[in-house]
């Protein structure tokens, strides 16, 4: 029986079998009181209209630690990843 590692999830399973890429755009302008018309695919993390934030990005030899900071602090979206 073949083992099948579980799909990236950031947390559990930090090995992607294809390139990460990050989009991030929280750090100034209007702050959106309605919710986007849909979410961005193929995959999203966490959609946040209502506060400004800064991206962080920790690199470790083989890992990537990414957290996303709303301006009181609070981390409202991160994954690992690993090679």
């Amino acid at each position: 029986m073949a083992f099948h590692p579980p799909a990236f999830n950031g947390t559990t399973a930090t090995h992607a079998k294809r390139p990460a890429h990050i989009i991030t755009g929280a750090g100034g302008g209007t702050i959106h009181s309605a919710p986007m018309p849909a979410i961005p695919k193929p995959s999203c993390g966490e959609v946040v209209l209502n506060t400004h934030c800064f991206s962080v990005l920790d690199i470790k030899g083989d890992t990537v630690e990414f957290r996303q900071v709303d301006r009181n602090g609070h981390v409202v979206d991160s994954f690992k990843l690993t090679k």
